[in-house]
């Protein structure tokens, strides 16, 4: 389940959820066999039922959270807050090093697409920037993203030329 989790895919977790549902289902028919062996043959009867409410709850679960996975208009904070944190430290780096015109952020959107997500962001130049100059640092920031987030594989950017960036 924690690869589902960690990829964001609704097949692993559909997958993993089955597994651990055979194996309660095992369980349970062992116990309700048992017990109707030493007599208790309610045990057969409520054995189903419970298991038949274990898997419907579980079935349910597992559909909304597809849905939900599906209909998301956002990624979760914690995925927004890693871009952020890539943006900044490549613009500490860039200021360091003295590398490239200046440029600033802003307006960051995640959105997830299936079990992969897209970075949408409004990147601000100073006037006179060389669209090479821009397009190389769009690039960059994509490289970063994907090295630092895989689960981010598209990098979509609206470029502003305004006031210079300080």
């Amino acid at each position: 389940m924690a690869k589902a989790k960690e990829t964001r895919s609704s097949v692993l977790a559909a997958s993993a959820q089955h597994q651990r549902v055979e194996s309660m289902g095992s369980i349970m028919t062992f116990l309700a066999i048992t017990g109707t062996w030493l007599g208790a043959a309610w045990l057969d009867p409520l054995g189903g039922m419970v298991q038949a409410v274990y898997n419907f709850r579980e079935a349910w679960r597992l559909l909304m959270s597809a849905v939900n996975h599906l209909c998301d208009g956002s990624a979760g904070p914690e995925h927004v807050q890693s871009v952020r944190v890539q943006l900044d430290q490549l613009l500490d780096y860039m200021k360091e090093r003295g590398e490239g015109p200046m440029f600033s952020w802003s307006q960051l959107a995640v959105i997830p697409n299936g079990p992969f997500m897209t970075a949408y962001i409004t990147l601000t130049f100073p006037p006179h920037t060389a669209l090479e100059q821009v397009l190389t640092i769009e690039a960059m920031i994509e490289k970063r993203l994907q090295a630092h987030i895989p689960m981010i594989t598209q990098l979509r950017t609206k470029l502003n030329i305004r006031k210079p960036v300080e």
